[in-house]
């Protein structure tokens, strides 16, 4: 396990809120769909918050692992070691909590941060989208051309926005533990 690859997962684990859209990047639209077509339960949504501290707590301790030298054969079995352990260790802790393995639980992370993010922003972004279009076609200084061309790429975006909309079911349950992923999201 490399220095990078425990920074980039710690950021993940630490920053799920902002991680939405990264999510979209580094996942890829196929990975997005996976993570909508979950639906949750409650059992999900409360084990994530329950196992969360662990997770953290777990990978504070992985932070410290260093990557081994390049050609360092020794080191580098001891780091697949390393790897192998900790994954070990997270698959238990997420398991206690009613997670298969941490797979499913990272899954089940971007299932719950999609549906936060619509939860905490989709009213805001629908309303921003509405008043951009209004403002388009009551432009006095736009062209008939121009206005088309313009809302044209708003109902690109639009259209956008809702297919990575996730299923209601899905944001009126991370509605109902607002307060406590609230508190993970923002640390």
């Amino acid at each position: 396990m490399t220095t990078a690859a425990t920074h980039a997962w710690r950021a993940l684990a630490r920053g799920l809120a902002t991680a939405t859209i990264a999510l979209f990047t580094l996942v890829g639209l196929a990975g997005a769909v996976q993570a909508q077509s979950i639906l949750l339960t409650d059992q999900q949504v409360t084990g994530f918050i329950a196992s969360y501290p662990e997770i953290v707590a777990l990978s504070d301790e992985f932070e410290n692992t260093e990557a081994p030298a390049e050609g360092d054969l020794t080191a580098s079995l001891g780091a697949l070691m390393t790897y192998q352990d900790a994954m070990g260790r997270l698959n238990a802790t997420v398991a206690a909590h009613g997670f298969t393995d941490y797979n499913e639980w990272m899954q089940v992370v971007s299932a719950i941060t999609i549906a936060y993010t619509f939860a905490a922003e989709g009213g805001g972004m629908d309303a921003e989208m509405e008043a951009a279009i209004a403002a388009i076609e009551a432009n006095p200084n736009l062209t008939a051309e121009q206005k088309q061309v313009m809302l044209a790429q708003f109902e690109q975006a639009a259209a956008s926005m809702n297919a990575a909309k996730p299923q209601q079911e899905n944001i009126d349950l991370v509605n109902a533990h607002a307060a406590e992923l609230e508190v993970i999201f923002n640390q």
